[in-house]
């Protein structure tokens, strides 16, 4: 008896399935073969047509050595080298890194500010009292 739990739904895995069998030069009956299922079956696989257990999916990424996460992560190209993909994700790492600066500046500067300010309030003789009245 099939547990939906252990089925994947409204995923497109088809496509990267496809884009690793042609890395590896391989048709659908080979690959359908080396998996023991059927070729049409590995077609619909291929081609998000059926729904996939998650055991296959496994099956699958291990058949290609890859973590199952490639199989399911939009944001990986497989038709990059290995290289081409590290040196876009540093390249993404060091804008978060240059964003995470810029916000850490700009945090300084606001608490700095709102420490004069509160300087210049506490060093005014004139003023307004009634404010701190209505906080309590």
């Amino acid at each position: 008896m099939k547990n939906n739990s252990d089925y994947i739904y409204n995923i497109t895995y088809g496509p990267k399935i496809k884009a690793l069998r042609q890395q590896f030069h391989l048709t659908q009956a080979e690959c359908a073969k080396q998996l023991g299922i059927s070729a049409l079956l590995f077609s619909k696989l291929e081609n998000s047509v059926s729904d996939i257990s998650i055991s296959r999916l496994e099956q699958i990424a291990s058949f290609f050595e890859v973590h199952i996460s490639k199989l399911l992560d939009d944001n990986i190209v497989y038709d990059q080298s290995a290289t081409e993909v590290i040196e876009q994700l540093e390249d993404e790492l060091n804008m978060m890194n240059q964003e995470v600066l810029s916000l850490q500046r700009r945090l300084i500067f606001l608490f700095d500010l709102s420490k004069e300010k509160k300087k210049k309030q506490k060093d005014s003789p004139d003023r307004d009292l009634s404010v701190c009245d209505n906080l309590e």
